[in-house]
């Protein structure tokens, strides 16, 4: 059996900060994600926010230049920049409450009690408990997995089996392109956990993302469909798009280029894309939950020597 190589914290920070933007105000919660303010990607400026009351600040100080008077929420000393600000607590969290915050990269503490407060909200306002889960932005730590289990999530469906696209996927391109049970260290490599991953369909050859919202409307409609036809072929597959694709285009906000390209396509042309895939894979398309219930039934099967379920034999689009 090859050896498992856990990710070290400052590969998981870097990850993170692949994800900032120039001109955001980031809130970096406790733990790992304080690492993120050392790896802001070359010529973007980013604002960091903390709780205990800065806005501003630079990358973590070595001990010889701390200013201990001068620390994040994990009671690091950090580096001064031109322009920081200082302020109360209460003015602190009113900039998170307001909007005023672009992204916020939290810790495993935080994650799992932000989830659980958030699936018991659907919870009670569908009657239903949420068993499926999605890495927003594609962002999924590797202790995601064991708190989505300790919450009691069925299934994931981050992973894409797809080559690294600005920065996204890195490391996914050999993933299982079917559904698995990930490992506890890298949710796109198969192991021994309980969770359900189910991946989003690539580009058969190119390994590139196709099975999204983003993708159809960015790429075109024959770009998913053909990804679908060839994944669906081989086993259980997935497409999954924002309910805000098929809505009025949403009020841009950002860089106009970057709107025109991520935000084409949305309404009427993207609610026909969806409405042709219904009718093409009308047959086939069943829940997620349904798709990772007949995967868990079929591997307990398989373990036993018993002959899998024939509900395993259902195929999601």
């Amino acid at each position: 059996m090859a050896e498992k190589h856990r990710l070290d914290e400052q590969t998981i920070a870097m990850r993170a900060a692949a994800e900032f933007q120039d001109g955001m105000v980031v809130n970096l919660g406790g733990g790992i994600p304080t690492l993120a303010c050392n790896f802001v990607p070359e010529g973007r400026e980013v604002l960091f926010h903390a709780e205990n009351g800065a806005l501003g600040y630079g990358g973590i100080a070595t001990t010889e230049m701390a200013d201990w008077d001068l620390f994040n929420a994990s009671f690091q000393p950090v580096t001064p920049m031109p322009g920081m600000s200082f302020f109360q607590h209460d003015e602190s969290f009113a900039l998170i409450r307001g909007g005023h915050v672009d992204m916020t990269v939290l810790g495993r503490e935080r994650f799992a009690r932000d989830l659980a407060r958030a699936r018991n909200l659907l919870a009670g306002l569908t009657g239903v408990l949420p068993i499926g889960f999605r890495g927003p932005n594609l962002v999924f730590a590797p202790w995601a997995t064991a708190v989505l289990e300790d919450l009691g999530f069925l299934y994931d469906s981050t992973v894409c089996a797809s080559r690294s696209i600005g920065g996204k996927y890195k490391g996914w391109a050999n993933a299982p392109t079917h559904p698995y049970h990930p490992s506890y260290d890298a949710i796109a490599r198969p192991g021994d956990a309980r969770l359900v991953e189910l991946p989003i369909p690539s580009f058969p050859v190119l390994k590139l993302a196709a099975g999204s919202g983003i993708m159809t409307r960015v790429i075109g409609f024959h770009w998913t469909m053909t990804a679908l036809r060839h994944a669906i072929r081989k086993g259980d597959t997935v497409f999954y798009f924002h309910p805000w694709e098929v809505g009025p285009r949403p009020r841009p906000h950002g860089h106009r280029l970057r709107n025109a390209v991520f935000l084409r396509h949305t309404g009427a042309w993207m609610m026909n894309a969806v409405e042709r895939l219904l009718r093409h894979f009308h047959e086939r398309i069943v829940p997620a939950s349904t798709v990772a219930e007949a995967f868990v039934g079929t591997a307990h099967a398989k373990s036993r020597g018993a002959h899998p379920p024939s509900a395993a034999r259902a195929r999601g689009a």
